[in-house]
């Protein structure tokens, strides 16, 4: 876990990348899961980083998928 310091700037200038980032997920009928909310937080806070973010998404991806079996789609 990363820990370094983020002004108040940053924080607030992070914040508004999340914002966006989450309405624009939405408007294409997206919904974050509670964790998600939570590691941007803590990338917020300097606490993560985007890529441990984006490893810890795509782990619980694969969970969820391989807990539905094989995907018909893909052969």
């Amino acid at each position: 876990m990363v820990h370094h310091r983020v002004s108040a700037v940053e924080q607030w200038e992070r914040r508004a990348t999340i914002r966006s980032n989450l309405a624009s997920q939405r408007m294409e009928g997206h919904d974050p899961d509670a964790q998600a909310l939570q590691d941007c937080e803590k990338w917020v806070h300097g606490e993560t980083t985007i890529k441990e973010i984006v490893e810890s998404y795509k782990s619980r991806l694969r969970t969820m998928l391989a807990a539905d079996g094989p995907n018909p789609h893909n052969g």
